[in-house]
């Protein structure tokens, strides 16, 4: 039995060149339909991803635009009161709430106004009891004490004690005081301040002097002798002779004062009298 067999590549025919040639241009037609397929409109948009353009029946188009009325629901004027009550009922209240609030600002300004003038009246209290502290713990220097020495052949002697009858030590204390002489009685207020005036005829300067401490005495005499006719017209009130000065000083409290003294012998009561216009002051 013989087994049929199946003929060899080596024997197969070959494509002739009308077959080549043939199937060469069904290729060519093939891919120029293809390119023709894609130049075609909107081709490039169906396939780049992107949204087609819209057709010429959506574009916007004024005329087409129509005017609505709109009329009111049954309901709606209940709507507009039930909304006017409301609202008119919010507004009472903000009105009552406003006035209240001014009501607290103003009842907040007369407390303020009253912390105010309460202050003020404290702070006067304060200044005032302090003004009476320091002016009765202050010191105060004053010249209880004068007397004259007048004899002749001796020099003219005046001395003045004075202490402290405050409270609190005098600090920083100078005394400038001058003896003088006049046939006349003069105003020794306008005679201290004469331009011509000589300067004191002593200086004397301590650093403190405390309450209740021995007397500081000032004292003042004469370069020369009185003769015996000086004492006798000084005796007739032909001459007179003056004691006077002025003590500056300073207290703890930062406060400065003074004292002025101005006292004239006289003969007939063998004494110092004070001067006159009330030069004498303190402060």
């Amino acid at each position: 039995m013989e087994i049929e067999r199946e003929p060899s590549s080596s024997g197969r025919k070959s494509l002739s060149p009308l077959a080549l040639l043939g199937i060469l241009a069904f290729g060519l037609i093939l891919v120029q339909n293809m390119a023709k397929k894609w130049k075609k409109p909107g081709a490039a948009e169906k396939h780049s991803g992107h949204d087609p353009k819209p057709p010429d029946g959506c574009r916007y188009n004024p005329a087409s635009i129509q005017t609505v009325t709109i009329k009111e629901a049954p309901n709606d004027e209940q709507w507009k009161t039930d909304q006017k009550g409301f609202w008119g009922k919010q507004i009472s209240r903000a009105t009552c709430l406003n006035i209240i609030t001014a009501i607290g600002v103003l009842f907040t300004g007369i407390a303020a106004g009253g912390a105010l003038v309460y202050a003020l009246i404290v702070y006067n209290q304060w200044r005032d009891a302090n003004h009476n502290f320091m002016v009765d713990e202050r010191p105060w220097l004053q010249i209880p004490v004068r007397r004259l020495t007048l004899k002749a052949g001796s020099p003219i002697e005046a001395i003045g004690e004075f202490n402290n009858s405050g409270k609190t030590p005098a600090i920083q204390v100078q005394a400038d005081y001058s003896l003088k002489t006049s046939p006349t009685l003069i105003d020794i207020a306008t005679y201290i301040n004469s331009p011509s005036r000589p300067a004191p005829s002593m200086t004397t300067r301590y650093y403190s002097i405390f309450p209740n401490s021995p007397p500081f005495k000032l004292a003042v005499r004469t370069e020369q002798s009185a003769s015996q006719h000086f004492v006798d017209i000084v005796n007739a009130k032909n001459e007179f002779i003056y004691f006077f000065g002025k003590i500056t000083y300073s207290d703890y409290f930062g406060g400065t004062h003074f004292t002025t003294f101005c006292s004239v012998w006289m003969p007939d009561d063998a004494a110092f009298a004070p001067c006159e216009g009330n030069y004498e002051r303190a402060n």
